[in-house]
């Protein structure tokens, strides 16, 4: 079920608490995706392209954040995790390429 009205949510200001969680959550996505098939990993972020302001504070987030993460500690974890985040920035920067195009 999607949200028709979310409540927004300024990933660049977070508490720190709430930060650690939506790290924790981007970062498990990121490895169960990954062990199951990598092309689940757009298809879990695919809703984001409704909400443009959820996709630039994912980006902002994906960057600072999750890339830089201290959570997993093995190098192979630590390379998957980079690597979803750039197969999702990518996927992001393909949605705002293909607006640009539209409008």
């Amino acid at each position: 079920m999607l949200m028709q009205n979310p409540q927004n949510l300024d990933l660049a200001y977070l508490r720190p608490q709430t930060k650690t969680f939506v790290e924790i959550l981007l970062v498990t996505v990121i490895l169960q995706c990954k062990k199951q098939n990598a092309s689940n990993l757009t298809t879990v972020f695919r809703v984001a392209r409704d909400f443009p302001q959820l996709v630039a504070g994912l980006q902002y987030f994906l960057r600072k954040v999750v890339m830089k993460t201290n959570l997993v500690k093995d190098g192979a974890e630590q390379v998957v995790v980079k690597a979803g985040c750039n197969t999702i920035l990518d996927y992001f920067t393909t949605l705002t390429t293909e607006d640009v195009g539209e409008a």
